[in-house]
C-alpha cells in the first residue's frame, strides 16, 4: 500500500520521499529541506565552515534539486570531502580534491583540488577551476 503525505489535507503519495523518517509528497519534502537548509544556512557565518547539518543538506540538494554544469558531483562529495567553504552574497564557493584516473589505473593517479561556485538563487553548480593538489589540501 502506497503511503500518503502526512501534510493535512494533501492526498498525494509520498513515492518514497522520506523526510526524518516520514513519507511527504515530494512538494512537501522539497518545502521542508529548503526550509531547513534555510534555517542552517542563516545560523552559517562568513569565514567558517558550516556545520554538518547543513553539509548533509547541500549534498541532498545538489542530488536532488540543484543542476550541476560543467562536471560531475555526489552528495557525498560535497558532505564529506569539500573544504574551503566560502558563503557570499550569492551562495556559496567550496574546493574538493578530486582523483582523476584512480578507477582506470587504481594506485596510479594524480590528485587535483576543484572550485565549484553554487548560486542558490538559480539553483545552479558550477565549475570554475581546477588546480594541482598541494601538501595542505586534504586527500
Amino acid at each position: 500500500m502506497q503511503k500518503k503525505c502526512l501534510i493535512p489535507d494533501c492526498n498525494k503519495n509520498a513515492y518514497g520521499m522520506l523526510w526524518n523518517g516520514k513519507p511527504y509528497c515530494s512538494i512537501h519534502y522539497f518545502e521542508l529541506m529548503t526550509k531547513a537548509f534555510d534555517e542552517k544556512w542563516s545560523r552559517w557565518e562568513n569565514g567558517t565552515q558550516p556545520s554538518d547539518a547543513l553539509r548533509s543538506l547541500m549534498g541532498r540538494l545538489l542530488d536532488e534539486k540543484w543542476t550541476v554544469q560543467g562536471g560531475m558531483l555526489s552528495n557525498a562529495r560535497i558532505r564529506d570531502r569539500g573544504f574551503n567553504f566560502q558563503k557570499n552574497d550569492e551562495g556559496f564557493t567550496f574546493e574538493i580534491t578530486r582523483h582523476p584516473g584512480a578507477f582506470k589505473t587504481p594506485g596510479l593517479y594524480s590528485r587535483v583540488v576543484q572550485k565549484w561556485k553554487i548560486q542558490l538563487h538559480d539553483q545552479k553548480v558550477e565549475f570554475i577551476e581546477e588546480r594541482d593538489w598541494s601538501q595542505n589540501d586534504p586527500e
